[in-house]
């Protein structure tokens, strides 16, 4: 269903449920143009190795110029989480070959301040900047739990509608390593030698700059800024200019990946400073209601007069349900596998990444075994679970799940979490069954006790207030399917969001 459906005509349920009417399958491909020598240029986060994953489309990084923070790197500096600027074009057998490969952090700083924290999501206060890291997010060196104050962060991300860093990467920052922000020059005040990126103020009498002068200095020019900041105030050491990207050419393929701003009725939003045509795209991975300003998503399309017409729009909503336990099975043509019975969708948006003892930079779909301890993130679209991120761990270390109750039998202390019965019998936080309705969202650890079944040491309710308000519904409880049947046109829908 093309996008100016969703827009013209909204389904709505009772009880607040909206219809996921507008959700297209969610595939491995990516909409692209034909022709020898065609121009792309692509921005995104990179989610898989083997040249590199971008957007759901293979890239060619290996004859390219690769640039991370001003210096010119090898292709391996390259990794998991960063945020990218690709320029390249499709050769006669429709691969991606990139000439320019663009890596600029958006931030290195200390946490100063833990303003918000739930069990998926934490708010922290970085440089002056709002730093809004989820719990999918890739991490090197640290983890989603050890982010707190003091800790020193290397991020890449992207700027939501609020003016907030949403991270794609997160690693940890050597302490040492000089602070960096980067961003557009506001309030330039050549007397007192400041200006401002964001919510940063920079002292640069005493800076030495570089790709530009003093005399470059102006509002609205692109800088990175490395120094040492004291309060509110970062002095600089180094200031580089960040050059301006060239003027696209007509009829370029686009391929952004960013959060989305100024979202209109019309189907027109803005993406990275890209405006966005996307009355005739086909949507997926959620619908055109929650297509607002401040979600992520990745866009491709085409440069038309000015306007990216775009052909595909993918939702690239957080992975909030979680799974931590052994492959029982995988199928890389269907791009499916399977976790304690349950059924997990990759798409060309998943991220992989290897923790095990002997790591596989390469790591995808075709490389995962039965018996591999995995942890993955997913959420629900429709009747699937499609997964946000895979990792290989390290070691097992149980069962862990983190989702939505489809099922409870108080007589027998059981729950069905994600298609998996639940034995709480003489787990920590038992009691808590009578205080369950289905839809509700827990955590449980155990032990595997057959394929689809975990006699549980530990139950509790994470703190989950970022839950979406639509597309989240667990197909699996049996009041959403009741709700939705009533209102779905034909029979066809896929699902909403409750808390019963």
């Amino acid at each position: 269903m093309k996008l100016i459906n969703c827009w013209r005509k909204v389904c709505v349920l009772t009880m607040g449920l909206t219809l996921i009417g507008c959700l297209a399958n969610e595939d491995d491909q990516t909409a692209g143009i034909e022709g020898t020598g065609s121009p792309v240029a692509s921005r995104g986060s990179v989610t898989s190795y083997g040249s590199i994953l971008v957007n759901g489309e293979r890239i060619d990084i290996s004859s390219a110029q690769i640039h991370a923070n001003g210096e010119t790197v090898v292709e391996e500096a390259i990794e998991l989480g960063m945020v990218v600027q690709v320029e390249a074009e499709r050769d006669e057998h429709g691969t991606v070959v990139a000439q320019r490969v663009l890596y600029s952090r958006a931030l290195l700083g200390t946490v100063s301040e833990v303003v918000d924290t739930t069990a998926t999501r934490k708010v922290l206060a970085v440089m002056g900047q709002t730093l809004v890291v989820h719990d999918d997010t890739h991490f090197a060196g640290l983890t989603f739990e050890e982010l707190g104050e003091g800790i020193r962060l290397d991020v890449s991300g992207f700027v939501d509608s609020e003016g907030r860093l949403v991270a794609s990467r997160v690693a940890a920052a050597a302490e040492n390593a000089d602070d960096e922000v980067s961003g557009e020059i506001q309030n330039l005040n050549r007397d007192s030698t400041h200006f401002q990126l964001r919510d940063v103020q920079v002292q640069y009498s005493d800076a030495v700059f570089e790709d530009g002068s003093l005399d470059d200095l102006s509002n609205g020019a692109v800088v990175r800024v490395q120094g040492e900041r004291s309060g509110d105030v970062l002095s600089a050491m180094r200031v580089r200019f960040v050059a301006a990207e060239s003027a696209l050419e007509e009829g370029t393929w686009i391929s952004l990946e960013g959060m989305a701003k100024n979202v209109q009725a019309t189907g027109q939003f803005e993406l990275d400073g890209q405006t966005v045509d996307a009355s005739e795209a086909e949507l997926s991975g959620g619908t055109a209601e929650q297509l607002t300003s401040g979600v992520r998503v990745a866009v491709s399309g085409a440069l038309e007069n000015g306007m990216l017409q775009a052909q595909q729009v993918r939702l690239l909503l957080p992975g909030l349900y979680r799974a931590r336990a052994l492959v029982d099975d995988v199928d890389p043509q269907s791009n499916t596998v399977v976790i304690m019975g349950t059924t997990y969708t990759s798409t060309g948006l998943t991220a992989f990444e290897d923790l095990g003892p002997n790591p596989n930079r390469l790591i995808n779909m075709n490389e995962l075994r039965v018996g591999d301890y995995v942890e993955v993130f997913a959420r629900y679209a429709g009747d699937q679970l499609i997964i946000t991120r895979v990792k290989r761990l390290d070691a097992e270390t149980g069962v862990n799940l983190r989702g939505p109750v489809s099922q409870i039998d108080l007589a027998q202390n059981q729950i069905v979490v994600m298609g998996v019965s639940v034995d709480l019998q003489g787990a920590v936080g038992a009691a808590l069954i009578g205080q369950l309705t289905e839809g509700d969202i827990v955590k449980v650890a155990g032990s595997a006790s057959g394929q689809r079944r975990i006699t549980a040491n530990h139950l509790n309710l994470p703190n989950i207030p970022d839950l979406p308000d639509l597309g989240e519904c667990p197909i699996l409880v049996p009041e959403c399917e009741e709700l939705l049947d009533a209102g779905r046109p034909g029979g066809v829908g896929h699902g909403a969001t409750t808390r019963h």
